[in-house]
C-alpha cells in the first residue's frame, strides 16, 4: 500500500491461502471508493508482487506474466510496461526487484543481497522519466528514501559474501553517489528521509539488537526503541515524529515516537484472532496512518483483510 493523498492510494491485496502466494489484486482508493485495476498484458496469469508511487503521475507496479518480470507504470492518464526495466542476470532468479518512485517520473529498482539465489554484482536501475539507465552503487541496497530526485538516500550491504562484509549508507545528488556516515550498526533495515537534516534509520547495533538512530546534519543521535523483539515499517506521521509496528509473540502493536517520547497502540483484541500488520502509509498533507493488516483466527484456516486508519 503506498499513498499520495487521501484520495488517492493504491493497494495490493491477496485472496485465498497465504501460504500458497496467490495473486495479488491491484486497487485505487479515490476519496469514495477502492476501484479494481487492471493492468494492460496482465491477463489471468499475472502475479502482482510490490508497488511503488510518488505523485498522481508516477505510479509503479511489479509483477509477472509466464515466469518474465514486468513493471507497469501509471502516467495519470494511462499505463505502459517496461519489460526492459530488469536485466538478463535476474531474470532468471525468481527474484522480484523493488521500486521506489521519485518525484513526477523518476524510479529506482534494486534487490537486496538476501533476495538474491546466486547473486552477481549488485545491479541498480534509475528511469529519468524516459529511459532506464544502470547506476554503480556502493554495495546491495535494503532501503531507500528520498526528498527530491536529488536527495536520494539508500542503506545496504558490501560484499557478495554471507553474511555481507559491512552496511553502508550513501546519498544521491542527481549525479552520482556520496558515501555517508554510519552510526555504530552491524546492519541498516530501513531508512526514512525527510531532509537533508532530517534522516531515520533503523537497524541492528553490534550486539544484534535493533536500533534506531536520528541524523540531524551533523550526527547521528541513538533513540532508545520499546522493549519488543521486531520492529518495522518505519513511516513519516507527518509532524515531525514517526510510527513503527512491532510483533509481539501473540499480538501486534503500533507505536508513535512524538517529542522524545514513545506511545503504543494496540489494536482491539478479539477472542481467537491475531492481528498482523503488513503495511503502514502515511496519508501526504494530514497526521494520519493507514494500516494494512491480516485479522486471522486461530482455530481455523481462515482470514480476513482490515483498513485501519491511526491519528496521533
Amino acid at each position: 500500500m503506498t499513498a499520495i493523498s487521501a484520495s488517492d492510494v493504491w493497494a495490493l491485496g491477496r485472496q485465498g491461502d497465504e501460504e500458497t502466494l496467490p495473486d495479488a489484486d491491484l486497487s485505487h482508493w479515490n476519496g469514495r471508493n477502492w476501484v479494481p485495476v487492471s493492468l494492460p498484458g496482465a491477463g489471468k496469469s499475472v502475479s502482482l508482487r510490490t508497488l511503488s508511487a510518488s505523485s498522481p503521475t508516477n505510479v509503479w507496479v511489479v509483477g509477472s506474466v509466464g515466469g518474465k518480470q514486468i513493471w507497469w507504470h501509471w502516467n495519470g492518464e494511462h499505463w505502459s510496461t517496461h519489460r526492459d526495466a530488469m536485466t538478463s542476470e535476474f531474470e532468471g532468479s525468481g527474484t522480484t526487484a523493488t521500486p521506489y518512485a521519485v518525484g513526477t517520473d523518476n524510479a529506482w529498482w534494486f534487490a537486496p543481497f538476501d533476495n538474491i539465489p546466486s547473486p552477481p554484482s549488485p545491479d541498480v536501475r534509475l528511469f529519468n522519466g524516459r529511459s532506464w539507465r544502470k547506476i554503480t552503487t556502493p554495495g546491495w541496497i535494503t532501503s531507500m528514501s528520498a526528498s527530491s530526485n536529488r536527495d536520494v538516500w539508500a542503506v545496504g550491504d558490501i560484499g557478495n559474501e554471507v553474511p555481507p562484509k559491512r552496511p553502508f549508507l550513501a546519498r544521491w545528488n542527481g549525479t552520482a553517489w556520496t558515501n555517508q556516515p554510519l552510526p555504530k550498526i552491524a546492519k541498516g533495515l530501513e531508512i526514512m528521509v525527510r531532509t537533508t537534516r532530517d534522516v531515520w534509520l533503523l537497524g541492528e547495533d553490534l550486539s544484534g539488537k535493533q536500533s534506531l538512530d536520528h541524523w540531524d546534519g551533523r550526527k547521528w543521535n541513538r533513540v532508545a526503541l520499546p522493549d519488543h523483539w521486531a520492529m518495522d515499517e518505519l513511516t513519516d506521521d507527518g509532524a515531525g515524529g514517526l510510527w513503527l509496528a512491532t510483533r509481539d509473540r501473540q499480538l501486534r502493536y503500533l507505536y508513535h515516537y512524538e517529542s522524545g517520547k514513545w506511545t503504543a497502540m494496540q489494536f482491539p483484541i478479539r477472542r481467537k484472532t491475531r492481528t498482523i500488520v503488513y503495511r503502514l502509509a502515511h496519508i501526504p498533507g494530514t497526521s494520519s496512518v493507514w494500516a494494512a493488516t491480516s485479522v486471522g483466527h486461530t482455530e481455523k484456516a481462515s482470514s480476513h483483510a482490515e483498513l485501519l486508519k491511526c491519528v496521533n
